[in-house]
């Protein structure tokens, strides 16, 4: 997770921003370049379950996280759709989305998962 968030901190934020009113060549580079993220992005979402299998977390609380884990799965799988299908609109809208859900499993399993990471465009590297 941490080369995601590394790619999420120095390139997703900025190049969507800034690439919102680009011309179609530019918008195809930034397509471009958030493909391999948004690929490892979507591998680690698929290891989330077992990454926490050895953790000690009550049925409902491990319900609730394996729930997260697939909405994340499903959002990374869209991005990946998005992605290829060109829109890059799209992939932004869904950024935001999985952004929410990461914020929101960090929050609720912050004991498992330790602190998020700020992605500003503020932090950037």
């Amino acid at each position: 997770m941490t080369e995601v968030e590394r790619a999420a901190r120095t390139a997703w934020p900025q190049e969507v921003d800034a690439e919102s009113s680009a011309t179609a060549s530019q918008r195809a580079a930034a397509l471009t370049r958030m493909a391999g993220p948004a690929a490892g992005l979507e591998a680690a979402a698929g290891k989330l379950p077992d990454a926490v299998a050895h953790v000690r977390l009550s049925q409902a609380d491990r319900r609730a996280f394996e729930a997260l884990a697939a909405t994340l799965g499903e959002q990374t799988g869209t991005l990946r759709a998005r992605i290829d299908a060109g829109d890059l609109d799209g992939a932004r809208e869904t950024l935001t989305h999985i952004n929410a859900t990461c914020i929101s499993c960090h929050e609720r399993f912050r004991d498992v998962s330790g602190p998020m990471l700020d992605t500003g465009p503020q932090h950037a590297a």
